[in-house]
Order: structure tokens, then C-alpha cells, then sequence
């Protein structure tokens, strides 16, 4: 860890500084081709100074931000308070650590309007991974639930929430998903993720990926890269043709915002939206508590200029289903 002392009367310059990569502090001085002050206690009377409105340091990572900021057409960065859903959570029914129930109390009390409860598939066995019977049975009593937290809610006065029916599948080493799709249909949303064979060929890999974007009952690639930092690197995916195929497909692709993944990371993100797919902020907590985490997934979509639009669960249930697919 290294500290900077600096005087009062250039904190902000200096904060400026040590916030922004060495590209972006070349582009603004190329760019604006005047040299900055070192004497500002202020960021924002800096960027003033300079004629451009204040450039949030998520951005400063020399991409476009120069650019939007001389053109005062700088994105309004999505915020937590934007997430209306989660839409990648696990109960105890697999590998989480509390019942369906207490998950949608907790998410009501974070202040959304929805959770999607995905737990695991058979493929994942060491994760107690449900069989089709398993999985409707399961389905079943997210009605009782659903019932239940309704009825809690009135006595309650509180703000009504969605359990939703979802299951996360795995693709499997062949390409296929773990369930039939007559199965996969009956869920509102489905998540699918690779967790097995991450050391197969490029070849093989993309070609999986593709087929679950290819499935009309998939709504979204869970942490598509596989990386758990700091040990685990991405798979070797040609990750053209999967942005390609997703955009084409209308799948989204998920910001996972476990701080081991955070997959998507930015770059990826930037891609995702100049290709107009959306993205999915999601918890994938396992956990109640860990349903808080959805902050990181936010400061790295801010990295990537991600606005409200950019992300599909901004958005209410009902207007959700109109963009996805399925």
C-alpha cells in the first residue's frame, strides 16, 4: 500500500492523477491540448478549468470518456438503487445456505421488486444438483411461497415481491443442456453456465457456449468466462462469435458480481453493449447475506459506461419479458 501526501490546495488534482490510468491522462492533455493545473483542492473546479464537465473516475481508463466528456455527452452511470431484480440466486436446496423463503424475505428487505432462485442441476452433483422431478417438485412450492411472503407482505404493508421460477443448467461436455428442453420451458427464466470440462479445445468450448445461446429457452450465460480470481483464468472461447451469437440471438450475457468473478469483466462489457446485448447484474448469492455483493457487479458495469438501459434487470418483471426472448 503507498500513501501520497499532498497539499490541501491540490488534493483534488492529485486525486485526479492517481485515479486515472496513464491513458487517460495522456488523451486529456492531448486532447484538450493544454496542460492541467496542479493547484485545484477540487476535482470538479479542475475539470472546469479545463472546459469539460467532471469525468467519474470509473471511467477514466482512456476508452471514449475524453471524447464524451468535450462533447458533454457523458453516460449516467448506472447505480445501485437502478436494480430492480436478481436474477441468479441459490437456495438450500443445492449449495446455498438458506431456504427459498428466507432468500425472498431478504431480497423484499434489500428493496427489490423480484428474485429468480436458480439453483443447480444433476450435472453438478457435489452441489446437490436437482433432476427434472426434483426441479418441478421444487417449482411447485415456490407457489406455496409465493403465497406465503403475499400474505406476509399485506399484514405487513410492505412493497410485494416475485418469486421466480428459475434453474440454473449446466451445458454439458457435449454441448447439451443438463434438462429437456419441455422442462427448461416451463421455467420463467433460465440461467446456463459451464461448471465442467473448462479444459476442452477452443473449438469445443465456443461451440457450447453457442448451443445453450442457440436454445430459445435460455435467457442468459452465467459468468461466461469461468475466471475465479485470483487463480482461475478465463477458458480460450473465440468470445467473437459467442458476442455475435448472443446479439443475434437476443441471449444476455451476466455480470457476475461475486468479487472472485466479476464476469463479465469491463472490456467484455464494453463489447456487450456496442453490440446491443443486454446485460444481467446478478448476485448469484448463496446466501441472504451475500445478496448485498450486486454493488460490485455496479462499479464494474460503471467501469464499462454502463447506463440503466444497458441492463435488463433495471427493468419491472413485466417489462423484462418483453425484451427476453423466451
Amino acid at each position: 500500500m503507498v500513501f501520497h501526501t499532498v497539499a490541501e490546495s491540490a488534493f483534488g488534482t492529485a486525486l485526479w492523477k492517481r485515479t486515472g490510468s496513464s491513458e487517460h491522462l495522456r488523451q486529456m492533455e492531448k486532447r484538450l491540448d493544454k496542460p492541467v493545473s496542479v493547484g485545484f483542492s477540487e476535482e470538479a473546479n479542475m475539470f472546469r478549468s479545463l472546459g469539460i464537465p467532471w469525468i467519474p473516475p470509473e471511467l477514466r481508463e482512456g476508452r471514449q470518456e475524453v471524447d464524451w466528456a468535450i462533447a458533454d455527452s457523458l453516460p449516467n452511470l448506472i447505480s445501485l438503487e437502478d436494480l430492480k431484480g436478481d436474477l441468479h440466486s441459490h437456495s438450500d436446496r443445492t449449495d446455498g445456505h438458506d431456504t427459498p423463503k428466507n432468500m425472498v424475505l431478504q431480497a423484499q428487505k434489500n428493496g427489490l421488486e423480484y428474485i429468480a432462485l436458480t439453483d443447480h442441476t444433476a450435472r453438478v452433483f457435489q452441489c446437490n444438483g436437482m433432476n427434472e422431478k426434483q426441479l418441478l417438485d421444487q417449482w411447485k412450492q415456490f407457489d406455496k411461497i409465493q403465497v406465503e411472503v403475499d400474505e406476509e407482505t399485506e399484514k405487513a404493508g410492505l412493497k410485494p415481491i416475485r418469486l421466480i421460477k428459475g434453474v440454473e443448467v449446466d451445458i454439458l461436455e457435449s454441448g447439451k443442456m443438463d434438462l429437456a428442453d419441455e422442462v427448461l420451458a416451463q421455467a420463467d427464466w433460465v440461467v446456463a453456465s459451464l461448471h465442467f470440462g473448462e479444459s476442452q479445445l477452443k473449438k469445443q468450448l465456443t461451440r457450447r457456449l453457442l448451443n445453450a445461446i442457440e436454445n430459445p429457452n435460455v435467457c442468459v450465460i452465467a459468468h461466461p468466462t469461468g475466471r475465479f480470481l485470483p487463480n482461475r483464468p478465463p477458458i480460450d472461447v473465440d468470445w467473437d462469435q459467442v458476442f455475435v451469437a448472443a446479439a443475434q440471438y437476443g441471449c444476455f450475457l451476466e455480470l457476475n458480481s461475486h468479487p472472485k468473478r466479476l464476469d463479465l469483466d469491463d472490456i467484455h462489457c464494453v463489447r456487450a453493449k456496442e453490440l446491443g446485448i443486454k446485460i444481467v447484474i446478478s448476485s448469484d448469492a448463496h446466501s441472504k447475506v451475500t445478496l448485498t455483493v450486486t454493488r460490485f457487479g455496479i462499479q464494474q458495469a460503471r467501469r464499462a459506461g454502463l447506463q440503466a438501459d444497458d441492463v435488463a434487470n433495471t427493468r419491472s418483471w413485466e417489462e423484462l419479458k418483453k425484451i427476453c426472448r423466451k
